[in-house]
């Protein structure tokens, strides 16, 4: 599994940094070198290195038979050009690349210990930085790849988000649970990225998860990514990862009952807002529904239950003339759709309802009757509980 991720890493890498080598050249075979840049090659070695280094790279990657080792006329010229202004400036990062660059397409035997001098003499380019972290994943210098990648992402972050989606991609194929757990562990700068994308795929979705709550309190993730986690568990079915992941970031949030927040659905609220009806959380743990002619659904949540039966208790006050009944409904969070489990006409004080047995996560829907009215109605829910 080892030499799977490096695969990854080295098959993710490829594009980024050939990319990242020859973007900005500015000149292409030959006499169509632009007039400004060709004045430049007198005065200035990074363009001297650019302006040659394209030149000689073309001709290679346009003629196979070059990559061997021989060398068109044109390719020739631009050789001793970028041999001049590279003595003349070792340091340029310009020619570090470019002389890089030609040596991996022409598969020098030199190429591994040119990009290691190179990176040393350069260790702030990112192109270079691309090139060693392939050859370390190539080569199984695990640990020396994530350092680099790092080091990537400080460059430029904007790489790393290029490159995460494919190396996630990669990892649908076939994962490595242990060894993604390692790596994880160290927190990488570019952890937060991939926690992030994982929570999208249905197939490392359940792994990363069980990674994420074993690594507790982290840098890594925060609420907008757990939020998301949370939410994509529960749609699949697995209620108890996404709870565990809930009670990372809410410890304080009993073992049952309800919760009356709406950050982490769907164990928190999850309110209607719109012209038929609006639902609110005052504080006070009071659930205020402001309706005009219904809308269904105004307020759901997951409840986490013991064992022990179990009903929903509350006071309710309507204020205004609407005649809308208010609904309450619930079944087994994994049992399909709701079915009604109490129903208030207005006027009605007292909610007092059993909830389904024998299950341990229920879903709950608070609705308003669908029917038309044109007489604004607030119904306010107090002392909302399981008892």
């Amino acid at each position: 599994m080892m030499r799977i991720f490096r695969r990854i890493l080295a098959i993710s890498l490829l594009p980024i940094a050939i990319l990242a080598g020859i973007a900005g050249l500015t000149a292409s075979i030959g006499d169509k070198v632009p007039p400004l840049a060709q004045l430049g090659l007198a005065f200035d070695g990074t363009a001297a290195a650019e302006v040659e280094g394209a030149v000689i790279l073309a001709s290679t990657m346009a003629d196979p038979a070059l990559r061997s080792g021989a060398s068109s006329p044109a390719a020739a010229q631009s050789e001793q050009k970028l041999l001049e202004a590279f003595r003349a400036e070792p340091l340029n990062r310009a020619g570090l690349r470019s002389m890089a660059l030609i040596m991996r397409q022409r598969r020098d035997a030199r190429y591994d210990d040119f990009v290691d001098a190179a990176l040393m003499a350069s260790p702030r380019t990112p192109s270079l930085v691309g090139l060693a972290l392939e050859n370390a994943a190539r080569d199984g210098e695990n640990t020396y790849a994530l350092n680099l990648l790092d080091r990537l992402m400080r460059l430029r972050p904007s790489t790393v988000r290029e490159l995460m989606p494919r190396l996630v991609k990669q990892l649908e194929q076939n994962p490595d649970v242990a060894e993604m757990e390692q790596i994880l562990r160290r927190e990488p700068l570019w952890a937060p990225i991939f926690f992030s994308l994982a929570a999208d795929s249905d197939v490392l979705l359940p792994i990363v998860a069980r990674i994420r709550t074993d690594m507790g309190q982290t840098t890594s993730s925060n609420e907008l990514i757990d939020a998301r986690y949370i939410r994509n568990l529960a749609a699949a079915g697995d209620f108890d990862a996404a709870w565990r992941i809930f009670r990372l970031q809410r410890p304080s949030a009993g073992e049952y009952g309800l919760q009356f927040d709406t950050q982490f659905a769907p164990f928190d609220w999850t309110l209607s807002s719109g012209a038929a009806q609006t639902a609110s959380l005052l504080s006070g743990d009071i659930l205020e529904i402001d309706l005009l002619n219904g809308g269904g659904n105004a307020a759901r949540q997951v409840l986490r239950l013991s064992d022990e039966p179990r009903q929903i208790e509350g006071s309710v006050t309507w204020e205004g003339d609407g005649t809308n009944d208010l609904v309450v409904s619930a079944a087994c969070a994994d049992a399909g759709a709701v079915q009604e489990i109490a129903r208030l006409s207005p006027g009605q004080s007292r909610l007092a309802a059993a909830l389904p047995r024998g299950c341990r996560y229920v879903n709950l829907v608070i609705a308003t009757e669908r029917s038309y009215a044109t007489v604004p109605t607030i119904v306010t829910l107090r002392g909302l509980r399981i008892g």
